[in-house]
C-alpha cells in the first residue's frame, strides 16, 4: 500500500469523526437535518474505519495489503461522511504528509 492511501483513510476518519460531532452538537451537517442522518449507522461506519486505520499503523502501510472491495466501501463512506468546508468553515483539514518519489 502507499503512503498516499494511508493518508487518504486518515483523512477518511477525520471527516468522519466532525460529521458525528456536528450532527450531535448542532443538529445538522452540510445542511442535512437530523432526522435524515442514521448516527447508529455513522458510528458502526466510525469504528470501521478506526479499527482499519489503527491495523494499518501497527503493520505498517508498506506492508498492509488492501483489497480493491475496501478501497472501494471507504471511496463510498468518504463521499458520506465528506465535510463541505464552504458550509462549515470552522474546520480546517488534517495536513497530509506527501512524498514524491
Amino acid at each position: 500500500m502507499q503512503i498516499r492511501t494511508k493518508d487518504k483513510i486518515y483523512s477518511l476518519l477525520w471527516n468522519m469523526d466532525k460529521y458525528i460531532k456536528q450532527v450531535k452538537n448542532h443538529g445538522r451537517v452540510n445542511g442535512i437535518p437530523e432526522q435524515h442522518i442514521d448516527l447508529v449507522l455513522a458510528d458502526k461506519h466510525g469504528a470501521y474505519v478506526n479499527r482499519l486505520y489503527k491495523d494499518i499503523c501497527k503493520i505498517g502501510y508498506k506492508n498492509y495489503r488492501i483489497t480493491r472491495e475496501e478501497m472501494l466501501e471507504l471511496n463510498a463512506l468518504y463521499k458520506i461522511y465528506q465535510i463541505d468546508l464552504d458550509t462549515h468553515p470552522q474546520y480546517e483539514p488534517p495536513r497530509i504528509r506527501r512524498i514524491d518519489g
